[in-house]
């Protein structure tokens, strides 16, 4: 996923969850103030829980901040390399005098990746129907089960829920790979972030790390599929990022493949 995305999305759970958090506090305090001795027992579960929101909030934008900070560092040693890659400069002197961190460059003509995209976004949308379904009856038996609702309203709550979520991460990982203009699509593959046309997709960092690399068949193109993961409170989550791999380029993604799983440090 595009990393402006991920730290938008950071940032913007984070001020959520800031902002509900004080409101509880200070439902909190008049609480504690007005009815200390009828209602201590609320108090005593939304003083630490609004405590707990606050910090939770603090640390997604801290991770925000983190992940914007590491990616602005490294894209300009990755056009740096890529910079001197183009000019051929092959000296020793030049080669030290940058860290070495592209693993392959590859470029495509714009039709071939115009096709590619059509069959990722075909994928991806059918994807996004099944989890959509997925999360309508999960949250529907949430509500019904927990809150002793109907099922007719556990429906009518989960199902907007359900297509939100799903079309924004449809949205995001088919913007992610997007090209724009005439220009031929570049994937620029390093240890920890793949640029694709420009965007920078980070499948390694704070609180992210790489859970598999394959090569393999998508509806008769050879991609390179990375898997990356990473923590939320309900548990972890996986994404995939698939990269055509250009004809004859076959054995540099192999060596691709092996570098990326020979580093990968899962937690």
């Amino acid at each position: 996923m595009d990393q402006k995305f991920r730290s938008t999305g950071w940032k913007i759970s984070g001020a959520t969850l800031i902002f509900c958090g004080i409101i509880v506090f200070l439902l909190s305090i008049g609480l504690i103030i007005s009815w200390a001795s009828k209602f201590s027992w609320v108090t005593l579960i939304f003083l630490p829980f609004s405590l707990w929101m606050i910090y939770a909030g603090y640390k997604n934008i801290k991770s925000a901040k983190v992940e914007t900070s590491d990616a602005e560092k490294k894209e300009p040693l990755i056009r740096e390399e890529i910079s001197l890659m183009e000019k051929a400069v092959v000296t020793s002197e030049a080669a030290s005098s940058v860290e070495k961190v592209v693993l392959a460059r590859w470029q495509y003509p714009v039709k071939s990746w115009q096709a590619f995209q059509k069959l990722e976004k075909k994928e991806r949308k059918y994807s996004m129907w099944i989890e959509i379904i997925l999360i309508i009856l999960l949250g529907a038996f949430i509500i019904k089960t927990s809150k002793n609702e109907s099922w007719l309203v556990g429906f009518a709550i989960s199902t907007p829920i359900a297509f939100i979520i799903a079309f924004l991460r449809f949205r995001m990982n088919l913007s992610s790979i997007s090209l724009s203009g005439t220009k031929d699509a570049e994937v620029i593959i390093t240890n920890e972030a793949v640029l694709v046309n420009g965007k920078y997709n980070r499948f390694v960092g704070y609180n992210l790390w790489l859970g598999n690399v394959a090569i393999k068949k998508f509806k008769g193109t050879d991609v390179l599929e990375i898997t990356y993961r990473w923590n939320t409170r309900s548990g972890n989550i996986s994404e995939e990022l698939r990269i055509p791999i250009p004809e004859g380029k076959m054995g540099e993604a192999e060596a691709v493949k092996t570098t990326l799983l020979s580093s990968s440090n899962q937690p």
